[in-house]
């Protein structure tokens, strides 16, 4: 492959070989180019036609050698900047040893028929860039709504909520809230109450004809740009819910849906026919049946856990999560691994927690903070499972990466795997 690419800030012709390292990853975290330069096919109307900025961030594994970003940097640009300037690379300050790829505008078939995406996650996966539990993929969507749009958007995304969930991988409320905030929709009663109710009608019969028609969305805070969706951005509508990706697969599945969601919207809009209130009209308009089915799937799992209780609240005030016992059969991406002798002193700490009931609110919330302590030093994110070995990174600070195989983990570990507290409605 040719070293001349579109220079990432500039547009220009230039052999990739005389970049500045602040060139291939910028360390200015707010860099926005002056100009978005858009990309659509030959043709496509611009008027007409839909365009989607996508970001990726990474975490960057450490190992035994140090990172060379500049060598990241260059093979990315080299891959998807040869045909035009069709991404930057920015440092990414809000994960730890982070990198964000961020894509100009561009058409869904533009996308399909120039960016190699699987170039993309080759390359992601040779240099060891994760997709850890503080990372996140956003899309941006050019649709400004009208405040009519708007609702109409927040009430699908309503209705559709629990299919985001799983689609997400977001598993941990408190990251969940901080950066991709969907608490405008579990703070209002009458949203909280519909969701319940969607949640339960899945959980018996596999699909929901629960209307969300009469819910209003006129409150939502637009200025907010750190809610699941973003409106506070001059041209776009951004995505931001979704957990980070590292797997061609999920990426797909999560770019369409989105392009669903949006052709849906597009629909309603132009036709003026607005008759999508309920969860099983919405998954038979988008084509998500195997999402409605994946979430049917896991309430029923989470039923039998409740049942014979064995899935519990952490109390991990920085993995806020209700988690159970699994297997290194089933270990994936964002379950952890805590060792055996460690697990059964975590049990005891919540045993002490629970089981007492004269403990005074300053005593609570002294044992919560030892729960927390402990757990930060002891607990490891799984970030990769071949079945022969799992690689896991600290859940705090470093991003060393160790590697386990099935005998170790069995002999040793204690693998555990999240559930959204937000999919436990229908329970608790």
């Amino acid at each position: 492959m040719s070293n001349i690419i579109y220079h990432p800030i500039t547009g220009k012709k230039v052999n990739i070989n005389t970049l500045k390292p602040d060139d291939i990853r910028s360390p200015n975290r707010l860099y926005k180019p002056k100009e978005w330069q858009s990309f659509y096919n030959p043709n496509e109307d611009p008027v007409t036609t839909r365009l989607y900025g996508l970001e990726f961030e990474f975490n960057a594994l450490k190992g035994r050698d140090d990172i060379d970003f500049s060598e990241i940097g260059k093979s990315f640009l080299k891959a998807m900047n040869h045909h035009g300037q069709h991404i930057h690379i920015l440092e990414d300050h809000s994960v730890r040893n982070g990198i964000e790829v961020i894509f100009q505008p561009m058409s869904f078939n533009y996308i399909k028929d120039n960016i190699d995406f699987e170039t993309f996650f080759t390359l992601t996966q040779k240099y060891d860039l994760k997709a850890s539990h503080d990372t996140g993929f956003h899309i941006h969507v050019d649709f400004k709504p009208t405040l009519r749009e708007r609702n109409l958007l927040l009430r699908l995304f309503s209705i559709s909520y629990p299919l985001w969930l799983i689609l997400s991988e977001r598993k941990i409320i408190r990251l969940q809230n901080r950066y991709v905030s969907t608490e405008f929709f579990m703070m209002s009663d009458k949203i909280r109450s519909r969701h319940r109710k969607n949640l339960i009608k899945v959980l018996e019969t596999g699909t929901s004809h629960v209307s969300f028609g009469d819910l209003n969305f006129d409150n939502y805070n637009i200025q907010n740009r750190y809610d699941a969706i973003n409106f506070t951005n001059p041209k776009t509508t951004e995505f931001r819910l979704f957990g980070g990706t590292d797997d061609f697969k999920h990426f797909i599945n999560v770019f369409n849906f989105v392009k669903q969601f949006i052709n849906l919207i597009d629909e309603i809009s132009e036709t003026r026919v607005d008759d999508v209130f309920t969860l099983d009209t919405f998954v038979k308009r988008t084509q998500t049946e195997y999402l409605l089915k994946n979430t049917h799937k896991l309430l029923k799992k989470a039923e039998v856990l409740i049942r014979h209780n064995r899935l519990y609240y952490n109390n991990f005030y920085l993995l806020d999560t209700y988690w159970y016992e699994s297997t290194f059969k089933h270990a994936t991406l964002h379950d952890y691994i805590i060792s055996k002798e460690n697990y059964r002193d975590y049990r005891k700490m919540l045993k002490g927690l629970l089981g007492l009931t004269s403990l005074t609110q300053h005593q609570k919330h002294k044992i919560q903070e030892d729960i927390n302590d402990f757990l930060l030093g002891s607990v490891y994110e799984v970030l990769y499972n071949n079945g022969k070995v799992i690689e896991v990174v600290p859940v705090i600070h470093s991003t060393f990466k160790t590697t386990h195989d099935e005998k170790t983990i069995n002999d040793h570990y204690v693998v555990l795997r999240c559930i959204n507290q937000d999919l436990l409605n229908a329970f608790f």
